[in-house]
């Protein structure tokens, strides 16, 4: 049942204020310092509960900082987190790309904290401005949303606080999981830096039968039509696991000179990103002969008589091994880093006997079916989360509302 709820600006029912940043070039402002500063970066549709910044007195008096009171419920004006939201659990002052909603008893900063998170679409939307888009403190005073009693406002604060905790569990859970697969490598196969379990050590060039570069070429940001061609982003295997919805589509127009499709069984690698993603890579679980490969990634295929696939992907993601891919790669600072496929097939790799490997690979699959039944999991509470905001703010929810179980 929807009801009539009036839609009210927020400055109409809080004060509005937004941060600033003490002259980095006097000491005083924030040597010892003890008040807490955030930058944009810490709203991440989160609470907020400490800093790794602080300013001082008299930092916080020469300034445009302004100190928040436990429960503010900030924004990000500008840069990547444009839009996304944080709950203050302390005092606190922000950046001056940071805007605060005081709390008051007009109104329960979780319900504010929570609306602000469901229409982030749209303000990303409205946001403006070239490479760097951003809102101002205005747009966030003008900014509308349905305002029942303070009594509503609790109860649907509670019930979506107790779906984000169901959220949080299961990535807690999805988090041991990936945990106990580095506890099983460290187990099977030692210390990888000082290769403890003294395996024999291969070049990569003797482990694999192919590494081969995809196209570049460009496409659109925006959904793949059936029979369409779409070209896969570096983002696509950044996570360690392969996400086809990473993509750009290719105009029909355009002619397709190198094709390589992401193919079961082999490997995609990252061959071109920042120091901390060079050499991220991802097991490829299908056939996707609607996708590309770009000239950033590389599909590698092993030789399985000498390592299984599962081995050599835990073995490349391993930091020694990352960190070996980041000083061979080439770049200026701030510019995104480059490893040859030259380079990249000499770095050297412990090679545990293939037996060892198959053992591995058997536990590590029978893992990884546990932690694909958490994610499909996740997915489907998220998703119950969404619906829960979007009929929140419609008046449509009641506290009776069943919630998925854990």
């Amino acid at each position: 049942m929807k009801n009539n709820w009036r839609l009210i600006k927020i400055s109409d029912f809080a004060e509005v204020v937004t941060g600033g940043t003490p002259s980095t070039k006097v000491n005083e402002y924030w040597k010892n310092g003890t008040i807490p500063w955030l930058p944009s970066g810490a709203c991440q549709d989160r609470k907020i509960y400490s800093a790794d910044k602080f300013i001082t007195e008299s930092g916080l008096k020469n300034s445009s900082a302004k100190l928040m009171p436990k429960k503010t419920v900030v924004i990000a004006l500008t840069g990547a987190t444009t839009g996304k939201v944080g709950l203050l659990e302390f005092e606190a002052t922000a950046n001056q790309s940071v805007t605060g909603i005081i709390p008051n008893e007009k109104f329960v900063p979780e319900y504010l904290y929570f609306f602000l998170i469901s229409i982030r679409k749209k303000i990303l939307f409205d946001s403006y401005g070239g490479a760097q888009k951003h809102i101002s403190q205005g747009y966030v005073k003008n900014i509308k949303l349905p305002l029942p009693d303070v009594p509503t406002q609790q109860r649907i604060s509670k019930i979506l606080m107790l779906a984000l905790n169901l959220i949080d569990k299961r990535k807690a859970q999805i988090e041991a999981i990936d945990q106990l697969k580095e506890s099983v490598f460290l187990e099977m196969f030692g210390d990888i830096p000082s290769n403890s379990m003294n395996w024999e050590i291969k070049k990569i060039s003797e482990v694999v039968d192919s590494v081969v570069s995809g196209w570049s070429v460009g496409g659109d940001e925006r959904d793949k039509k059936p029979n369409e061609i779409a070209v896969l982003k570096i983002s696509a295997v950044t996570r360690g696991e392969f996400d086809p919805n990473e993509y750009k589509v290719i105009d029909k127009n355009v002619e397709i000179k190198k094709a390589i499709h992401p193919s079961k069984g082999s490997i995609l690698f990252s061959r071109a990103n920042t120091r901390e993603l060079v050499g991220a890579s991802a097991i490829i679980k299908e056939d996707y002969p609607d996708l590309i490969l770009p000239d950033k990634l590389w599909e590698i295929i092993v030789n399985k008589d000498i390592v299984s696939t599962e081995y050599f992907k835990a073995i490349i993601s391993h930091n020694f091994i990352r960190n070996e891919f980041s000083k061979n790669a080439t770049g200026t600072s701030g510019s995104m880093l480059n490893i040859s496929m030259e380079k990249f097939r000499r770095i050297n790799i412990p090679v545990p006997p293939i037996d060892i490997q198959k053992k591995f690979t058997e536990i590590f699959n029978r893992i990884d079916i546990q932690k694909n039944h958490m994610e499909k999991s996740l997915i489907e509470i998220e998703r119950n989360y969404n619906a829960l905001m979007q009929r929140a703010f419609k008046g449509e929810l009641f506290t009776q509302e069943k919630l998925p179980n854990v």
